[in-house]
């Protein structure tokens, strides 16, 4: 049966309350604090995933609403759904600010699932320069896992050190597939010259 409390047509309604003739473009990062609750309430109570879609992507993403990255966080951990959690880690890339508690946040959900749902939170992770990052991402290098080994190679490549060499030459050892060889060879290649250049050489 359709539950009409927590659907599309009830949520465009109460914001039309709450905001006086609701209209999306309307919207600014002033005023959206207005409806955050009632935002909140329906991405809680609703029992659908398309009004979570359409929350953040109509809200969420384009306003950078920081008061649902815990709410996100859940989902993500909840959901048994990679392509879901692919979506909801993308959102959760989008909002989530560069602070050292941030990027202990994104390691621990890098780390949990290392499957399609993590590619966003890697490439969250080339902004960083913090010296863990390297040591997270060079526990996903699985040799037959392209949708997340290929990732965290290319990230590697931009943030990855000395120490990082080793993993990928190990990688390269587990009979990687062509893809991950490909890609492993290239960021090896690079850091190399860097480590190199670092030393003068």
């Amino acid at each position: 049966m359709e539950n009409t409390t927590y659907n599309l047509i009830t949520l465009h309604g109460e914001i039309d309350q709450k905001m006086h003739s609701f209209k999306i473009q309307n919207l600014n990062k002033k005023n959206i604090s207005h409806i955050n609750s009632i935002l909140i309430d329906f991405w809680n109570k609703t029992p659908y995933e398309g009004v979570r879609k359409f929350i953040t992507d109509t809200f969420v993403i384009p306003f950078k609403i920081k008061e649902f990255q815990e709410l996100l966080i859940h989902e993500y951990n909840k959901t048994n759904d990679a392509e879901f959690r692919w979506y909801i880690g993308q959102a959760i890339a989008e909002i989530t600010p560069h602070t050292p508690s941030n990027i202990h946040i994104i390691h621990e959900l890098i780390c949990s699932r290392q499957d399609l749902g993590c590619v966003a939170l890697i490439f969250w992770l080339q902004k960083t320069s913090n010296q863990e990052s390297p040591n997270v991402l060079k526990c996903v290098l699985d040799p037959h896992n392209n949708a997340v080994t290929n990732p965290a190679l290319k990230v590697l490549g931009k943030i990855g050190c000395s120490q990082t060499i080793d993993a990928i030459k190990q990688l390269l050892l587990q009979k990687p597939t062509p893809e991950i060889k490909k890609q492993a060879c290239k960021v090896l290649k690079s850091l190399e010259q860097k480590n190199r250049a670092s030393h003068g050489d």
